[in-house]
């Protein structure tokens, strides 16, 4: 029996109501495009929680490196269990991360998230710290569809978006080797045409943004600053990392979204990951519902079980046949001035009264 349409239809539907989040989301929170836990703990794959894929990629420039790069510098770590370590200072090793591309801001309104732990020194010779990066890498950071973190020597936080940058006051705790959350949120319905940026749950910066589509293309880098080659002499179209923009440290658990979190909700992420993190975020891979679309899981279930039982229905009736019962002939004959009626099987034999 082939399905219908309609069946088709609500079994499309039940799969995205059954679609999966990490469990340690608050119900909340809107399902993320992109989850990274960043905590795989060997190789250079990194795997997209929602698409299930290995959508990333340590990386590293052979060129920067002291020793022989043969490993990540994956951790064992208290708050998170599992880490990456971008860079080692003892060795001067330095990893830098290549997340894929995702298309988040279509109407304007997106959120960033990540975690990071600083290391108690820098890099020598560093000039800043390249945190987050998207947009075309040759292209200057500040050019249209381009979003940057940068975390500056004077312990401020810059962030580079919308073709203008804005700086937090100095932060130097986000330096004191504790993990620390950044978020970063745009054209929310409260205030559309700004920014908002939080540490920890606290806002901390502001600046003013677009409320078209924001559209930047390829790779998301974490840990490094990725630049036109041709800036030191290098190819013309080729791209190469920042030797004095490494970062140095941990990072972890990296989402995006394609809406605005408010500030209750920012406030409710950061506290989520206390409750689930001093043990190590290892449960919080647990799969939950969509809170969003939860509710019509049952809606959906008995939509498609009547479907099935109303196709069942329809094609048993072809194959049943109609037995009719005999029915009996009468035919009025005339004994002397009088009818009577007389009764004949469909046989053909008659019957007398």
């Amino acid at each position: 029996m082939h399905s219908s349409p309609a069946s088709v239809a609500v079994v499309l539907l039940a799969r995205r109501v059954l679609s999966e989040r990490p469990g340690l989301l608050p119900a909340s929170i809107p399902d993320p495009l992109a989850y990274y836990f960043l905590d795989e703990g060997q190789g250079f794959a990194l795997k997209d929680f929602i698409s299930g894929n290995d959508d990333g990629r340590v990386v590293y420039d052979e060129g920067h490196q002291t020793v022989a790069y043969t490993e990540p510098n994956w951790t064992d770590d208290d708050f998170f269990g599992t880490a990456i370590q971008c860079g080692k200072k003892d060795t001067e090793q330095k990893d830098t991360l290549e997340l894929a591309d995702v298309g988040y801001g279509h109407t304007g309104a997106w959120s960033l998230s990540l975690w990071f732990r600083h290391d108690e020194d820098d890099f020598e010779g560093s000039e800043r710290e390249q945190f987050v990066g998207h947009g075309d890498a040759l292209q200057p950071t500040s050019s249209a569809n381009q979003f940057h973190v940068q975390l500056e020597l004077s312990k401020v936080i810059r962030t580079i978006v919308y073709q203008a940058s804005t700086d937090t006051v100095a932060v130097p705790e986000t330096h004191d080797t504790n993990w620390h959350q950044y978020v970063f949120t745009a054209n929310p319905d409260y205030a559309e045409g700004g920014y908002f940026v939080y540490v920890d749950g606290v806002q901390k910066d502001a600046g003013l943004t677009t409320t078209g589509a924001f559209d930047p293309i390829g790779t998301i880098r974490l840990c490094g600053r990725l630049k036109p080659a041709a800036w030191e002499g290098g190819d013309d179209g080729a791209t190469a990392w920042d030797a004095e923009r490494y970062f140095l440290g941990k990072v972890a658990h990296f989402s995006v979204w394609d809406s605005a979190m408010t500030p209750d909700q920012v406030q409710a992420l950061h506290a989520a990951y206390l409750t689930a993190a001093p043990n190590g975020t290892g449960g919080a891979r647990s799969k939950s519902r969509s809170p969003i679309l939860l509710g019509l899981i049952i809606v959906s279930a008995v939509a498609c079980a009547l479907l099935l039982v109303l196709a069942y229905v329809m094609w048993n009736r072809q194959a049943v046949k109609v037995v009719a019962t005999p029915v009996a002939a009468v035919e009025l004959v005339t004994v002397g001035d009088t009818p009577v009626g007389v009764s004949k099987a469909e046989t053909g034999a008659a019957v007398t009264e």
